[in-house]
């Protein structure tokens, strides 16, 4: 005698439940890509022992020395006041696109301190972002 099997196929269900995991996991790639782009900011370099001194023979302050100290060209921005830093975020628009960057709005005419980091200024400084993390997703 043979047997009768009934496949039901529940399409629906199934396809919310990829939507579910596919939205989580997305959320776990922002916080991720998140943190690696926070981290990839560098610092500068400790002043030599005793401190710098002005012209006048002052001591430079540390926070007037790393204002002093500028990143290459190329490489991600030194932190200096941490706004740019603390600006990184992400969001997820829908359910298949993640946005990560920072939150810096532009004021007025001007772009953001991040936007020019990203495009590079209209005066024809090179763009500094995008070369920063080798991700290597496996």
């Amino acid at each position: 005698m043979i047997g009768l099997v009934t496949l039901v196929w529940k399409a629906v269900a199934y396809r919310k439940k990829v939507d579910e995991d596919l939205a989580r996991n997305l959320d776990r790639v922002g916080v991720f890509l998140q943190g690696e782009i926070v981290k990839s900011f560098g610092s500068p370099s400790a002043p030599l022992e005793g401190g710098p001194v002005t012209a006048t023979g002052h001591k430079t302050t540390a926070k007037r020395y790393r204002a002093g100290q500028h990143s290459a060209p190329g490489d991600p921005p030194f932190v200096q006041t941490g706004m740019l830093r603390r600006s990184i975020t992400y969001a997820r628009e829908g359910m298949k696109k993640l946005l990560v960057g920072s939150s810096l709005k532009p004021q007025g005419n001007v772009h953001s301190y991040a936007w020019l980091l990203e495009k590079g200024s209209p005066g024809g400084q090179q763009p500094s972002v995008g070369m920063n993390i080798p991700l290597r997703l496996q």
